[in-house]
């Protein structure tokens, strides 16, 4: 019984929201769940309103604040990803010569983290990184990736369920760009029960999807500290139910 009201920002509205919700249907048949899309500066200002119990997204891609509590959900490695016949589908060390020729599809991105980004595959800032879509919605950049030359920036979890339309490009970079995903809440505001519920859940779904998104070459990390009780535990990923 009861109701929760969550906010997600694109990467875990794609990767985590789904069968979060499933989960929740399943464990608490009773439980009114509400979910809020949208990228996490708006979720942020809901938040605030207390218009949402919590919200799931990367706070890099805001200033750090004092007034809200969060932990680790997991992170997701990111890549580039083309059409299965694109013109870089085969070559070996795709760089940032041949990025630039076709231009990149992402999510919104803030400026510092889009910094980190772009050097990793050898641009020379965010000004030198060659977008050509910012849009907020997955599927759309699947899409376009699917039937144009674009490469998309997509997590791996996301990018790797198309092997019949996507392939990951070969890139050579200095380190994999990831979405590190935070659920986030109000230190002032005490987490109902079933939210506490929501955010377990949602970590255990975020160490299933690292391993799936980063094929077992990093681990979980989770922050501790002093925050809700039930919230904060360790859930091991269920080796057996990941896809590689």
């Amino acid at each position: 019984a009861g109701e929760i009201t969550l906010g997600a920002a694109p990467v875990p509205a794609t990767v985590i929201v789904p069968e979060l919700l499933s989960r929740l249907r399943r464990n608490s048949p009773r439980l009114v769940t509400r979910v809020r899309l949208g990228n996490l500066p708006a979720l942020l200002g809901q938040l605030n309103a207390q218009a949402i119990d919590f919200c799931l997204g990367d706070p890099r891609l805001v200033l750090p604040q004092a007034r809200y509590a969060m932990v680790s959900v997991g992170r997701q490695i990111g890549a580039f990803y083309g059409r299965i016949d694109h013109p870089l589908a085969q070559m070996q060390g795709v760089d940032a010569e041949a990025i630039r020729r076709y231009g990149v599809a992402t999510i919104a991105i803030s400026p510092a983290l889009m910094d980190h980004v772009a050097l990793a595959y050898g641009f020379k800032s965010h000004a030198d990184f060659p977008l050509a879509v910012e849009c907020d919605d997955l599927a759309t950049l699947v899409h376009l990736a699917q039937h144009t030359d674009v490469l998309a920036l997509l997590t791996r979890s996301v990018g790797d369920a198309h092997p019949n339309s996507l392939c990951r490009l070969a890139t050579h970079e200095i380190d994999s760009p990831f979405a590190d995903v935070h659920a986030i809440w109000l230190k002032e505001r005490t987490l109902s029960p079933a939210a506490q519920r929501a955010i377990s859940l949602a970590q255990e779904l975020g160490a299933d999807l690292i391993v799936v998104g980063s094929h077992g070459k990093h681990g979980l990390q989770l922050l501790l500290g002093s925050t809700a009780n039930g919230i904060l535990h360790l859930s091991p990923c269920d080796v057996l139910a990941v896809r590689v």
